[in-house]
């Protein structure tokens, strides 16, 4: 009951989405996903971007080693031109901002990020020691627009 609803719009309505994924987490997994269907709460989203910020560390105890986090967080792969992710690389675990120069809001080189299907993302800029955590609940995957105006409100709002 404590589960948020993912929504659509259908004729300029938003609507509760009812397609297949708007019930999947109540069932065990067809096949392997390192992502797919795992369900927390917002507060432990917060905590695990904070912990890797930290270099693998929260509220004092180390989870991962900072060479670790590196390693996760750093450029090592080109995205392929069919996916949307303008001035990124993969890492191990994220995209990575390799060429901010390349992206059309305020974006730091070295950020890492990552998205989930209801338009749901993350970002961690280590250059601002900030984290951001955005659970949307909405479809069809958008992320790559709501990153874009998510950058924009968040960068605006920083004071040197």
């Amino acid at each position: 009951d404590l589960l948020a609803s993912v929504y659509t719009h259908n004729e300029g309505q938003r609507v509760k989405f009812d397609g297949p994924f708007a019930t999947n987490h109540y069932r065990a997994p067809g096949d392997f996903s390192g992502g797919g269907q795992l369900i927390s709460t917002a507060d432990d989203y917060w905590r695990l971007t904070q912990m890797l910020l930290n270099g693998g560390e929260f509220e004092g105890k180390r989870y991962l080693s900072p060479s670790t986090i590196r390693m996760m967080a750093t450029d090592r792969l080109k995205v392929p031109a069919e996916i949307p992710y303008t001035g990124a690389g993969w890492g191990l675990n994220f995209a990575v901002v390799s060429a901010p120069t390349e992206v059309d809001y305020p974006v730091s080189n070295g950020e890492y990020y990552w998205a989930g299907l209801a338009t749901t993302l993350f970002w961690i800029d280590p250059r601002e020691d900030l984290v951001v955590v955005m659970l949307t609940q909405y479809l069809p995957f958008n992320e790559p627009y709501f990153r874009d105006l998510m950058h924009r409100l968040v960068h605006a709002a920083i004071i040197d």
